[in-house]
C-alpha cells in the first residue's frame, strides 16, 4: 500500500512537471514576442515625441552663382526642444534637375563659430553649392534631412 501511495505521488509529480514544462514551452515564446513588440512600440513613441518637438524654420535665404555652381545659403532657426543634425540636403530645381548634397558648412549666426547641429533656440547659417551654372529657376525646393526627419521649403 505504501508503495502504491509513493508511486501515485511520484506519478502526480512527474505529471505536474510535464504540464509545467509544456506550458512554459508554449507561453515563453509568446511572452518574448509580446515583450519585443512592446519595446518596439515604445521606441517608436519616443522617436515620435522627438520628431514632434523638433521644429526647424527657414528664416531667410540667399542664392547666387559662382564658377563652381549655384551657392545657396539658408538661415535656419530651431524653435523646438531637441537639437537637429543635418546629414544631407536635396535640391530639386524642376527645370534643371535634382541634387543630393552631403558637403555643406554650418555656423552659428550670433558667434560665427562652426557648428555640427542646430541646437534649440539657435540661428544657423547653412551654406552649400549646387553644381548647376544655368539660369536659376524662379521656384525650387530645398529639403534638409537629418535625425530621421525632412524639412522642405520652396525657394
Amino acid at each position: 500500500m505504501k508503495r502504491k501511495a509513493v508511486s501515485d505521488v511520484l506519478g502526480a509529480i512527474i505529471l505536474i512537471v510535464i504540464v509545467i514544462a509544456g506550458f512554459s514551452f508554449l507561453v515563453y515564446p509568446l511572452l518574448v514576442r509580446e515583450y519585443s513588440a512592446s519595446q518596439g512600440a515604445l521606441r517608436e513613441n519616443q522617436q515620435a515625441q522627438v520628431s514632434a518637438s523638433t521644429m526647424i524654420q527657414l528664416v531667410y535665404y540667399t542664392v547666387s552663382q559662382n564658377s563652381q555652381g549655384t551657392q545657396i545659403t539658408l538661415y535656419l532657426y530651431n524653435y523646438g526642444q531637441y537639437a537637429f543634425t543635418p546629414n544631407a540636403i536635396v535640391v530639386n530645381m524642376p527645370t534643371a534637375g535634382s541634387w543630393t548634397i552631403t558637403s555643406f558648412t554650418m555656423q552659428d549666426v550670433s558667434t560665427g563659430n562652426a557648428v555640427s547641429q542646430i541646437s534649440p533656440n539657435e540661428n544657423v547659417e547653412l551654406s552649400f553649392t549646387v553644381p548647376y551654372t544655368g539660369s536659376i529657376p524662379s521656384l525650387f525646393n530645398v529639403s534638409v534631412i537629418g535625425n530621421n526627419q525632412v524639412f522642405t521649403w520652396q525657394i
